[in-house]
């Protein structure tokens, strides 16, 4: 099986959670970039603070999101 490709949006408390989950899951889902506006240094993965810079990247197949809900209507019209 092929782990699926993803962008973790939003790198806060909750978005560390998600992501420390899935590292133990690597074969399944795999974390190719992170999405962050604040500082965000030690993760095995690039991080970028543009949200557009993961949408754009070609080895992004999904996007999750650990935003805050208000954004999450506008941040899934532009993943789709």
């Amino acid at each position: 099986m092929t782990a699926l490709r993803v962008a973790m949006v939003g790198l806060g408390w909750w978005g560390r959670k998600m992501a420390a989950v899935l590292a133990a899951v690597p074969d399944r889902i795999a974390i190719v970039r992170g999405v962050e506006p604040g500082p965000a240094d030690g993760f095995p993965f690039p991080v970028t603070r543009d949200y557009d810079d993961a949408l754009a990247d070609p080895a992004v197949e999904a996007v999750i999101l650990a935003t805050p809900h208000d954004v999450h209507e506008a941040q899934i019209d532009e993943a789709v």
